[in-house]
């Protein structure tokens, strides 16, 4: 039974949330009320899916397609649009409850958990033989909350460094200078890649990429911003602080808050211009996979080069997160449900998806660049079966990308999830901006975060 938190959360819907919810999921009502004919002249079920947009992936058309094949004589239903959160809660307020959704980890899937909104998935493992082995570990942990599982995660983003050869050599410096381990020798590297006219910033030397990957930096240097148990915020640990006083300096030396910004504004991260052909930016850290497939698509000749974002203590770490798919409480069909999420997640499904990403990549003219699945014998299998060398540049990445996702590490499931990243993300800026220091802006985080806890728990 879904417990009273998420009744009275539906209740207060503002009348306008509700409306939009009821117009989104009214069709999931009544799973029984289309589909093709039964044997027994019965109507077969529909499977209602909320979260996932097709309309314009020819990648995930193919996987649901397949999925859809595996529930036949059942069909499924698929709105365009994504998963939100005040909408799907809404909708169950108002007794519209989908099977299947499609939602972030890192932000929804505990909170939904802990309003008992969807269903632990230990029968539904058990039930399709499910093997949780072929997933990686961290993706595993980033949907299981008080020690149950509540979602099968999708694909993985890991952070690795993007590295701009050519200005790592306009600057004097070796391949090797660029490294994220020993924090002194960065700080002058980044002082070195960085070309300035005035009071502005030509040449970015080293974007630390705050506030979003702030987490990474504090786990680089010990600090964990959440115990485990997702209950128990550390956002003003001395090695949190240690962090972010480290990353603004990184950003001081290279001319200070604003003249970031203002560099970051003329980036065209998507374009054949891009900010590492365009010599805007040494090097950066970020979310790769879908970088290097812009890079195959428009810059296969750029100087680019993949490199681990390395702890102080020197040992490669990454920081990801993802979707995943997660049960309704109240869905009607579960087994259905159960079913269909086990093919998304599958090794078939994702070399189909490789497949279609594939061949999209051969009449575009650009070398296919495979996407880290989380599913290590399906990354496995579309690198040996599907992928094709390109330059020694880009096989290197698409191999570390692979490799990183071993030393993944992610932020504990938290019924406040979003309210913390909320709380430190605000405490972030306001040190960017000046307006308190890493310690005074960390601290009031930590009690913003720990009250949303409590009043999420």
């Amino acid at each position: 039974m879904i417990d009273g938190k998420l009744q009275r959360h539906a209740r207060f819907l503002g009348g306008v949330a509700l409306v939009a919810a009821v117009a989104t999921l009214a069709g999931f009502g009544d799973g029984g009320s289309a589909g093709s004919s039964t044997a027994a002249g019965r109507k077969a079920p529909t499977l209602a899916v909320y979260g996932l947009d097709i309309s314009h992936n020819e990648e995930k058309a193919a996987r649901v397609k397949l999925a859809a094949s595996a529930l036949k004589p059942a069909t499924v239903s698929i709105p365009d649009g994504g998963f939100n959160a005040e909408t799907f809660l809404g909708g169950i307020g108002a007794g519209h409850v989908p099977d299947v959704i499609y939602l972030d980890r890192r932000d929804v899937v505990a909170a939904l958990a802990a309003k008992g909104a969807i269903t632990p998935l230990t029968s539904c493992v058990d039930s399709e033989r499910i093997d949780l082995k072929q997933f990686r570990q961290a993706t595993l942990d980033e949907v299981t909350y008080r020690r149950r599982l509540y979602a099968l995660p999708e694909f993985t983003n890991e952070v690795t460094l993007i590295v701009n050869d050519a200005a790592v050599r306009d600057a004097g410096l070796k391949r090797s200078d660029i490294q994220t381990s020993d924090w002194p020798a960065l700080l002058a590297t980044a002082t070195r890649l960085t070309k300035r006219t005035g009071g502005g910033i030509d040449r970015l030397g080293f974007d630390p990429q705050l506030p979003q990957l702030f987490p990474l930096w504090a786990k680089a240097n010990g600090a964990d911003l959440l115990g485990k148990d997702g209950l128990h915020a550390h956002l003003d640990d001395s090695k949190a602080v240690e962090a972010l006083e480290y990353t603004k300096s990184l950003i001081d030396v290279q001319g200070g808050w604003s003249a970031l910004k203002a560099a970051q504004a003329t980036f065209d991260f998507f374009g054949a211009r891009n900010p590492w052909v365009a010599d805007q930016v040494g090097a950066v850290p970020l979310p790769s996979g879908f970088f290097w497939y812009v890079l195959a698509r428009n810059s296969p000749d750029a100087e680019v080069r993949a490199v681990p974002f390395k702890a102080r203590n020197g040992k490669t770490i990454t920081f990801f997160s993802g979707p995943g798919w997660a049960i309704p409480t109240r869905a009607k069909h579960p087994v259905l449900a159960c079913r269909f999420i086990k093919t998304m997640t599958s090794v078939k499904a994702w070399i189909v998806n490789a497949r279609v990403r594939a061949s999209t990549a051969r009449r575009g003219g650009y070398a296919f660049s495979p996407i880290p699945t989380g599913n290590r014998p399906a990354d496995a299998r579309i690198h040996r079966e599907l992928y094709k060398s390109m330059s020694p540049r880009f096989d290197a990445a698409a191999k570390l990308l692979l490799k990183v996702q071993d030393d993944a590490f992610v932020i504990p499931p938290s019924p406040a999830a979003a309210e913390i990243r909320q709380a430190l993300d605000n405490a972030i800026n306001r040190v960017l901006t000046g307006a308190q220091s890493p310690r005074q802006a960390l601290e009031q985080a930590q009690r913003e975060a720990q009250a949303a806890i409590a009043a999420a728990s």
